[in-house]
């Protein structure tokens, strides 16, 4: 059975001012190995977890982290998904909702464009989700949106689903039809 996992990203936003914050004002993860951590930028954080077989496990172990995200944060920030976040530098950063496998590409990547991509990206705001396609979540025949890992690959297509619940239920019970029925 093949493993499933994932690195989505998250922003900050401080829903008084309306504007960004860095996640590095609340999170300290100076090697990137954090299960709540930082991207490799100050600005986004994202939420790692271990890899699992079973879509609703994930979904738990998604949920818990949030949890533990939330007891860093102030009351007046919270968490940001979608497709990017506009920071206070004035620089759009995207955000993804990278899908990690425990095994080769092979012939997933039509049916994963295909079956996940093109819905989870008719959900999310179209003005945010168009600065991102200018440099991420693209399909090209140079940039398939897949990158190799030790463990397998990871599916860099989408946006961040991790806002809301029933989108991250959502990518994972359709990844898990895709690979369960390729």
């Amino acid at each position: 059975m093949t493993t499933l996992g994932g690195d989505p990203e998250f922003g900050l936003v401080d829903f008084r001012t309306r504007t960004a914050v860095p996640a590095c004002y609340f999170i300290k993860d100076e090697n990137y190995n954090k299960e709540v951590g930082l991207d490799g930028s100050e600005v986004i954080g994202e939420i790692r977890f271990a890899p699992q077989t079973d879509s609703r496990e994930i979904v738990k172990e998604i949920k818990n982290k949030l949890e533990v995200l939330s007891t860093l944060l102030p009351k007046d920030i919270d968490v940001w998904g979608g497709p990017g976040i506009w920071s206070y530098d004035g620089y759009f950063h995207s955000l993804g909702g990278h899908v990690h496998f425990g095994r080769d590409a092979g012939n997933l990547i039509p049916l994963l464009h295909e079956c996940l991509s093109v819905p989870i990206k008719c959900v999310v705001p179209r003005t945010l989700n168009q600065h991102r396609l200018k440099n991420y979540g693209r399909i090209t025949r140079l940039n398939n949106g897949v990158r190799g890992q030790p463990h397998g690959f990871e599916y860099r297509i989408l946006p961040s689903w991790i806002h809301h619940p029933r989108l991250v239920e959502t990518v994972y019970d359709i990844v898990k039809l895709i690979v369960n029925n390729e």
